[in-house]
This record gives structure tokens, sequence and C-alpha cells, in this order.
């Protein structure tokens, strides 16, 4: 009977130094969007209208994998006038919480927030809903009474942040006739359509399209090629005044001149303004050719001549024509009266 006794005496020790919570006493908790989007607010309410005079509180607050409570993030609201907030991570998962006010001020009203922190995501957080829990809630008040208040438990609708990655654009100097390659970067959020970069202008060449180009951006750095091919353009041949030929040539590829014969009466004296390499447009060219022997002289001249120098003085007197293409070097020269151009052997 003497146990018994003493049993009883400390049960009613412990209802003495209990202190019972309200009816409609509560905390509940908020996610709030901060300013930066990848800072949320996580914000703590009591709820305590019957005015019940706490002057601390702690709990436990449980969130969702991937989510963390700021280090030292935690700060009283203008209810707790004279309280320090403080906020640990356990081995557990869990963070635990104090509120606690060494002058024993009691927290200031009936209704609205008492303390905020700073909640961030990692990158492996996508956008959906979120539930996390308070749990272990103790108030006490200028008494040390504790009173234990229910779990509560909150849900949010979280927007991950744009993860960027980098496309690498990349166009073949070799194969675009450019003296190196052209690179450049743009960043891109992952899972989103990719708006491709437009295409550049390359110098004689035409734009056919991209290499591999996935739907939506992965979640890690792609490189996408430009593909382009030469253009061909024409090169036209004037040959002595008239069109001789016309080609097609491929855009900085070397340029193969056209060959034209030479005969005993002419002797062809090349390509003019011909570049080594086909530039980015048409172009045209021109030739000439030398007449290497008095040619159609028997029209207007007798079966034999006489040939004299412009001063003069006679080199041949009775010589046919035939002797004159063998044995003249290239000159003017006065043949039977009139000035004639030999223009060689």
């Amino acid at each position: 009977m003497k146990h018994k006794g003493l049993t009883l005496l400390w049960c009613a020790l412990s209802l003495l130094f209990s202190l019972s919570a309200g009816a409609q006493d509560y905390m509940t908790a908020e996610i709030i969007p901060g300013a930066n989007p990848e800072e949320w607010t996580l914000e703590l309410s009591l709820e305590n209208p019957e005015g019940t005079n706490y002057t601390a509180f702690q709990m436990d607050i449980k969130l969702p994998e991937g989510f963390t409570l700021v280090e030292h993030s935690a700060a009283a609201s203008t209810r707790l006038p004279d309280h320090s907030v403080a906020v640990n991570a356990h081995p557990s998962g869990v963070y635990k919480l104090v509120a606690y006010s060494l002058t024993n001020t009691a927290i200031v009203g009936n209704s609205g927030c008492v303390a905020t922190l700073t909640v961030t995501a990692d990158a492996s957080v996508t956008t959906g809903d979120y539930s996390a829990e308070l749990s272990n809630i103790i108030l006490s008040d200028r008494a040390g009474y504790e009173a234990e208040f229910d779990d509560a438990s909150f849900t949010w609708f979280y927007i991950a942040p744009p993860q960027y990655f980098t496309i690498t654009y990349f166009i073949s100097g070799v194969f675009t006739g450019m003296d190196q390659d052209m690179i450049w970067t743009e960043q891109h959020p992952a899972g989103e359509p990719i708006a491709l970069s437009e295409p550049p202008g390359i110098t004689g060449c035409s734009f056919v399209g991209y290499s591999y180009v996935p739907e939506v951006m992965p979640y890690e750095d792609i490189t996408i090629e430009l593909i382009y091919q030469r253009n061909s353009y024409t090169i036209t041949y004037i040959l002595d005044g008239e069109v001789y030929a016309i080609e097609e040539c491929v855009y900085g590829t070397p340029i193969m001149p056209l060959e034209v014969p030479s005969d005993e009466y002419r002797t062809f004296n090349g390509w003019s303004n011909l570049p080594d390499h086909m530039p980015a447009h048409d172009i045209t060219v021109t030739g000439t050719t030398t007449l290497t022997a008095i040619t159609n002289l028997s029209a207007d001249l007798p079966a034999r001549v006489a040939v004299f120098s412009l001063s003069g003085t006679c080199i041949a007197k009775g010589v046919t024509l035939e002797w004159i293409k063998q044995n003249l070097r290239p000159g003017v020269y006065i043949i039977n009266g009139k000035k004639w151009w030999i223009l060689g052997r």
C-alpha cells in the first residue's frame, strides 16, 4: 500500500506541471514563394484564440526529399518581441526548431506568424505537389508548464526553376570554305522545346539543315551541327569578243583554265582576270588570239610583190606571199605600196 500511495502522489504532481492547450489552439505552416525563384519561405503560425500565455515552443519539421532549411535562416516575427529562434538538422532527417525568451516574455497576440525559415530545393526536385509535417510540437508558459499540440501537415505546389544546359553550334570551315570552324554557344532550359539558332549566312554557301536535334532540351550539354553546301557559279569565257564557252564551278574550288588550241595561223594569248579559285559570284573572263602569219593577202596583192621597210629601204623584190610568211620577222612593212602588219613567221 505504501508503494501505491507514492505512485498516486507522483501522478498528481505530473498533472500539476502539465499545461493543457486550449481546445482551439494549434500550429500551422505555409510555404510562400520568395523574391528569388530558387528560395521559398516557410512561415510558422500559432493560433491561440483563447489567449493562452505561451512563452516558448519547440517542434520537429520533416521536409520532403530534396528540400533543405537554410542554416541560420530562422527569424522571429513581431509576435516574438524578445525571443530567439534556432533550427538544426538532426541525424534522423528532421529539423529541430526551438523558440525561447530569456526574459520569459509571452508570445504576443492570438493569431498569425511567429517565425519564418528559408527553404531551398536541389536540382533533382521537379515541379509538383509536395507535403511536409510538423511533429512533437510542445509549447510552454511562464511557469514552465508544457502543452503538446497535435501534429500538423502542410502541402504546396513547387515550381522548379529551369535548369539550363549548353547548346554548342558548329559549322565546319572545311566544308564551307571558311578559314576556320564557326562555333558559338547558347543556354537553353532542360525539358523545353529547343528554339534553334538562326543559321548565319555563309559566303558562297546555302544552308541545308541541322544535324540531329532532340524535341526537347535534355539534362545535358549537346552539340548541333549546321550543314551547308557550297554553291556553283558560272564562268563565261569570251574569246576575241565572242562567247567561247560557259562552265559552272563550285565556290572556293580551284579553277582549271579552259584550253584554247593554237594552230599555224593563230596563237592563244591566255585568259585575263581569271582567279585561282571560284568566287561567290558569276564571272566573265576574256581571251584573245594573235595571227601568226599573213592571211588573205592574195585578194589584195599580186602574186609577186616588193617589200620595203618603213624607212624606204628595199628588203625584197618579186617575192611571193609564201616567201613573206617564211622570211619576214614580225613588224610593219610596206608591201606593194601599202602598210602591212606581219605578226609572225
